[in-house]
């Protein structure tokens, strides 16, 4: 069984529709990406999985159950990493352990010991405006996965981030999310950025599009030397490119 199993999700904005009978899945573990255009409806998608919105028609299911209309089920990271700038890196981290109820004490050891087998715990008590952009990046999505490992969805969380450091914190990324066994669902622009990190990528077109169009990334062609260089990078960005432009 599928992780998330989204199916037949339309919904509109005051007569316009933005999603048209969309279905698709992700497998546990996998990291699935979702490109398009702006204004097509990927945040609004996130919102509906997320609990936030309420689709006019289809149903989303986790792990075999709905989780349509309620919130708290999966995590969820925008653009913005969203620290709160009063509090240290430590207590930012263990917030979503206060908001499910644990005692702060616990909840402080517990985000500490996270930092530190992350190596970060150097930083434990610093404040956000004390950090790189990247590494504000890093601790939000250690948050975020502080507050649910079931699903996590990441809404363009390194388009503000400079070439190097996108390029580093998507290695980074790679490696937690193998290491702590995670399922990711990623909202990008970036076609390139979709191919090094995905293990599929979902075209989404606009409403008058009722499917994705679907693009297999073979996990054995990115360990060849200078990937993003390669013949089969270059392959899966013209079928991504192509599918955009049908």
């Amino acid at each position: 069984m599928p992780k998330l199993v989204v199916e037949h999700i339309s919904k509109s904005f005051e007569y316009k529709k933005i999603l048209n009978d969309l279905s698709f899945y992700v497998d546990e573990h996998e990291i699935v990406s979702i490109v398009g255009p702006s204004g097509v409806g990927k945040s609004t998608l996130f919102n509906i999985i997320a609990g936030l919105l309420d689709p006019i028609q289809g149903e989303v299911y986790l792990d075999g159950e709905s989780i349509l209309n309620r919130p708290g089920n999966v995590s969820y990271m925008l653009q913005k990493d969203l620290l709160l700038p009063y509090k240290t890196v430590e207590q930012n981290v263990a917030l979503p352990l206060l908001l499910k109820g644990c005692k702060k004490k616990q909840a402080l050891i517990q985000a500490g010991e996270l930092l530190k087998d992350f190596g970060f715990e150097m930083v434990r008590k610093s404040y956000p405006d004390e950090l790189s952009g990247g590494m504000r990046q890093r601790i939000a999505l250690l948050r975020t996965y502080l507050f649910s490992a079931n699903l996590i969805l990441l809404d363009e969380p390194f388009s503000a981030l400079d070439t190097f450091t996108k390029s580093e914190i998507q290695s980074w990324y790679l490696k937690i999310h193998r290491n702590l066994g995670l399922t990711t669902l990623f909202i990008t622009h970036d076609i390139d950025e979709a191919i090094k990190l995905s293990d599929r990528v979902y075209v989404l077109k606009g409403s008058q599009v009722d499917s994705f169009d679907s693009i297999e990334i073979d996990n054995e062609s990115k360990k060849v030397d200078n990937f993003l260089l390669s013949a089969a990078f270059l392959d899966y960005k013209k079928q991504i490119i192509n599918s955009l432009e049908k």
